[in-house]
């Protein structure tokens, strides 16, 4: 076995100033080996965005931290790695800024000589009523690869190491199979008083759902019912919604307001789509994903990437060729093939950016409009690809332009916490909207225009007591608004706007919605995914009637 030379020049980036990295001396490459894990955190909560390291104890009581991997590649995935000395080890708490939850009994492994002790996935999973647990996702993911393209010093030794997992961990233990932690709610002393109260009946319903679940497929299940992101949503011919999630769910949602998952069974988060048809989906996500079916979401296969490990931002197709917009290393590429097998990528452009910042929903950094293809560099520029001339043009953009969208008819900014702005020539000049949510405190949250005149803007109101959003509409191009909906029953984390309906996801992952512009609404129907079982039994694969 080659040894692991070559992996200690990492180690200041891989594993802090501690123990891990100071016991071994000069022989610490005899005594060490490589430990990795993937964590997502399941929760449109901000704090998993602070997490620095993850803490685990050895048998001798000792604490050794591994450090966060820090990626443009990932949106809501976190790798921790590091190097530990030769010995048993089990996972003790994550550590961040602003939450340190406790992962609780059952998380026993081992770490030897020159190996690679892959851990492969967990799910932090928020379950109702200020408690979170830890849910192992059982399929195996390369880390070592994935590590490998991200920091190159580590390929030549991670590609023939033998590789270790959990040891004793998969049947017993409290914290494998469902401890409750305590989790913060991200509210004041007094706001926690009231947004308790607000909370209860959702925060009852995870509960309830969570309570008592021992097995592993049903805990997983559990998890990607409960996604909170809405990404690059898509309507088609029919009035069916599609739109990319984490945990790697594609939601489709039916005319009449039922939700239901299409389980890719690979847990990174899908940021970018673009459906030909109801049958024909292609999807982009974190770490390189980018898959397509033909057959409506029931098989997926892998497409090659134009972008090693790169997050996918964005995902079109206009007259067979398909367009793919990556993230990688603090660039921003795009490329194009045409939308069949066998075809080659071609790089139209690759530009000095920034990484996604930590939304709880994608952000949009590109548009297809009016057979341009518009890219932007948050606050810099807009970058436009003319499709037929193949030709481009650069224009500066006012700092507050975080993201873009096209209405077909108009170019508009919706970047988060800014007010919003509209261009009537392709991005070449910008005009403000204000009063788009009104008040000293309030902010826009999320903004969308369905044609040159109507427009509707998600408002944040700031203050300890606020616990609700309310959505605000325009008929005039957002020169003069109005109330929509005064308060949503919590505060929201993305509105959708579409010829057949509008409707917005709040904290607790409950989807509402109208189909009469937002006159009445009502709530979403999501259905279980399907599951996998360990053995013949089909009993955790039907649906409730």
């Amino acid at each position: 076995m080659k040894q692991l030379i070559a992996l200690l020049w990492l180690a200041a980036c891989c594993a802090s100033a501690s123990a891990a990295a100071t016991e071994g001396g000069n022989n610490v490459s005899q005594h060490q080996g490589f430990v990795a894990i993937r964590v997502f955190a399941n929760t449109p909560d901000t704090q998993p965005h602070s997490w620095t390291h993850l803490n685990v104890i050895s048998g001798m009581d000792k604490e050794f931290k591994l450090e966060l991997k820090v990626s443009h590649s990932r949106h809501t995935s976190k790798i921790f790695a590091g190097y530990l000395p030769e010995g048993n080890y089990r996972l003790q708490r994550i550590v961040g800024l602003q939450s340190t939850p406790e992962i609780g009994a059952g998380f026993d492994f081992a770490v030897r000589p020159g190996a690679l002790t892959n851990l492969g996935t967990l799910i932090y999973q928020p379950i109702g009523e200020g408690k979170a647990t830890f849910v192992i996702y059982d399929k195996q993911v390369d880390l070592a690869r994935t590590l490998s393209k991200e920091f190159p010093a580590l390929a030549k030794d991670l590609s023939d190491t033998a590789v270790i997992g959990w040891r004793k961990v998969a049947t017993p233990g409290v914290g494998a199979s469902g401890q409750a932690i305590p989790m913060s709610l991200q509210y004041g002393i007094t706001g926690a008083l009231i947004g308790g109260m607000v909370k209860k009946m959702a925060e009852t319903e995870k509960r309830i759902a969570w309570e008592g679940a021992k097995d592993p497929a049903l805990r997983v299940m559990l998890s990607k019912t409960s996604t909170y992101s809405l990404n690059a949503a898509q309507e088609l011919p029919d009035g069916e919604l599609l739109a990319g999630s984490n945990l790697g769910q594609l939601l489709l949602r039916s005319r009449s307001g039922e939700w239901r998952n299409i389980d890719l069974d690979d847990p990174r988060e899908i940021t970018a789509l673009y459906a030909r048809s109801r049958m024909h989906i292609t999807v982009g996500g974190e770490e390189g994903m980018l898959k397509q079916s033909t057959d409506g979401g029931l098989t997926w296969v892998d497409l090659d990437i134009p972008i090693e490990n790169g997050l996918i931002a964005h995902v079109a197709e206009v007259n067979g060729e398909l367009f793919v917009m990556s993230i990688a290393q603090g660039k921003i590429s795009l490329h194009s093939r045409m939308n069949t097998p066998g075809s080659r990528w071609g790089e139209l452009a690759n530009l000095q950016g920034m990484g996604i910042l930590p939304h709880v929903n994608m952000p949009s950094r590109a548009a297809i409009h009016n057979g341009k293809y518009l890219l932007i560099l948050p606050g810099k520029e807009i970058h436009s690809l003319d499709l037929a001339t193949r030709t481009w043009t650069v224009s500066r953009v006012p700092q507050e332009i975080q993201e873009i969208g096209s209405n077909g008819e108009s170019v508009y900014s919706t970047g988060f916490f800014q007010k919003p702005h509209l261009s009537h020539d392709e991005g070449a000049s910008w005009s403000k909207l204000d009063y788009a949510c009104g008040g000293f405190v309030s902010i826009v949250h999320d903004f969308a225009m369905l044609n040159k005149n109507e427009a509707w803007s998600l408002c944040h109101v700031g203050g300890a007591f606020v616990t609700s959003s309310r959505i605000r509409h325009s008929k005039d191009g957002g020169r003069t608004w109005t109330d929509l909906l005064a308060e949503t029953p919590l505060k929201s984390t993305r509105m959708v706007v579409k010829k057949s309906v509008l409707l917005y996801i709040d904290r607790d992952v409950r989807i509402f919605s109208s189909a009469d512009g937002g006159r009445t609404w009502m709530r979403d129907i999501r259905k279980l995914p399907d599951v996998a079982p360990a053995s013949g039994d089909d009993t955790l694969n039907r649906q409730p009637k």
